[in-house]
C-alpha cells in the first residue's frame, strides 16, 4: 500500500493540472478574438523604402597612425633590450645546467640551474607581453586603415617586429623546454 499511495497522488495531481476550473478538459476550439481563416482584410500596401542617410566619412586621422608608429618604435627598443638580456640569460642558464648535469635534486648546483631557468622563463614571458602589445598596435593600424589612413609604413614596421618577436619566442620555448627536461629528475 505504501508504494501505491505515491502513484495515486501523482495521478490525482496530473489530472488536476489538465482539467479546467469547472472540471472539464481544456478546449482546442478557437476563442473569441482569434483570427478565422479567410476573414482578414486586404493586405496592406508596402511602405515606400526609407531613405538611407549615410553619414559623411570622417577624415583620416593621421595622429592615430603617428601614435601607433611611436608605440611600435618603443616596443622595438624594449624588445632589443629584452633580446640582449635573454641572450645573456641563455648563457647563464646553459652554464648552470652544465654544472648541474650530475647533481642530485635540491643540491646547490641543481638549485642554481633551477634559478637560472626561472630567470630565463621570466624573460620569455616579457617577450610574450611585447608580442601582445605589438599585436594590439597592428590592430589599431588596421582600424586606422579602414578609416582611410595611410598605414603602410608603420604596419610594415609592426609586421617586421612581430616576426622578430615570434622567432625569439619560438627560440625561447625550444630552449626552455629542453632545459626543463634536462633538470627534471
Amino acid at each position: 500500500m505504501i508504494r501505491v499511495a505515491p502513484l495515486l497522488l501523482s495521478a490525482t495531481l496530473l489530472a488536476g493540472c489538465a482539467a479546467t476550473a469547472d472540471g472539464e478538459w481544456p478546449s482546442l476550439a478557437r476563442r473569441p478574438g482569434e483570427i478565422e481563416a479567410g476573414t482578414r482584410g486586404p493586405a496592406p500596401e508596402p511602405a515606400a523604402p526609407a531613405a538611407v542617410v549615410t553619414p559623411p566619412e570622417a577624415p583620416a586621422d593621421d595622429s592615430a597612425v603617428n601614435e601607433a608608429a611611436a608605440r611600435i618604435a618603443d616596443i622595438s627598443k624594449e624588445f632589443t633590450d629584452v633580446e640582449a638580456r635573454w641572450q645573456k640569460q641563455r648563457v647563464e642558464t646553459e652554464t648552470a645546467l652544465t654544472g648541474a648535469e650530475r647533481a642530485a635534486p635540491n643540491t646547490p648546483a641543481w638549485s642554481k640551474a633551477q634559478l637560472e631557468l626561472t630567470r630565463l622563463e621570466r624573460l620569455g614571458a616579457t617577450i610574450g607581453e611585447l608580442r601582445d602589445r605589438a599585436n594590439v598596435v597592428a590592430g589599431d593600424l588596421a582600424q586606422a586603415s579602414a578609416r582611410g589612413s595611410d598605414v603602410k609604413a608603420p604596419l610594415d614596421s609592426a609586421g617586421t617586429l612581430i616576426g622578430r618577436i615570434e622567432a625569439a619566442r619560438a627560440a625561447h620555448l625550444t630552449l626552455f623546454e629542453s632545459t626543463q627536461r634536462a633538470l627534471a629528475r
